[in-house]
């Protein structure tokens, strides 16, 4: 690209001092006189000779720039091509991706619930145990209060009734009566002892 502007500044600046001469030549002549075509034919020579020389001069060198910029060009469109092929690839791979997307949710939601189902499910069957288990322990405490309570009512009638044939025994035993009872049960053993 340098040896393309280098060429082109000296194109420009060598073309200039000639056609500034020309026209300061042109200048001069058509102060004094109105030139004739005949006149200019030189000057239009001259200038031909001077395009051709500069022609030769400098088309490898403007060729080969243009050729490098052509190049270049070619370069980045095709390198724009590539990043757009890449580009549309990741594109498709997205939108496949996309599309996966939502049977993937569908998936996630299908087994989140199957999950949550057995969770569920667990969770029933742990909570059945455990009222079963409180169930059990709650008929056994019940019982063993039952027993309790009829132990214990059982050994207040107990006493009750003691005490009762206590009092009802004082009252009917008398020294007199105790002695008849003693008699009775001496005869009584007097003959079983006959008996033997």
């Amino acid at each position: 690209m340098r040896t393309f502007l280098t060429y082109s500044g000296a194109l420009i600046a060598t073309s200039i001092v000639p056609l500034l001469n020309a026209l300061a030549e042109v200048e001069e002549h058509t102060a004094h006189h109105q030139p004739s075509i005949i006149e200019l034919v030189p000057s239009w020579i001259n200038f031909s000779i001077y395009c051709a020389l500069m022609y030769f001069i400098l088309r490898k060198p403007l060729t080969a720039a243009w050729l490098k910029r052509v190049d270049s060009i070619a370069a980045l469109v095709h390198q724009g091509e590539e990043e757009h092929a890449a580009a549309d690839k990741d594109l498709r791979e997205a939108k496949k991706q996309f599309s996966s997307l939502e049977a993937n949710i569908r998936l996630l939601n299908e087994q989140i619930e199957a999950e949550a189902e057995n969770e569920s499910g667990l969770i029933l069957k742990e909570a059945e145990e455990h009222a079963a288990r409180l169930s059990a322990q709650t008929r056994e405490l019940v019982a063993a209060e039952s027993r309790a309570t009829e132990n214990a009512i059982k050994a207040e009638l107990s006493e009750r009734i003691l005490s009762q044939a206590l009092v009802k025994l004082q009252r009917q035993v008398t020294p007199e009566s105790d002695k008849d009872c003693r008699a009775a049960s001496i005869n009584g053993l007097g003959a079983l002892l006959q008996r033997n």
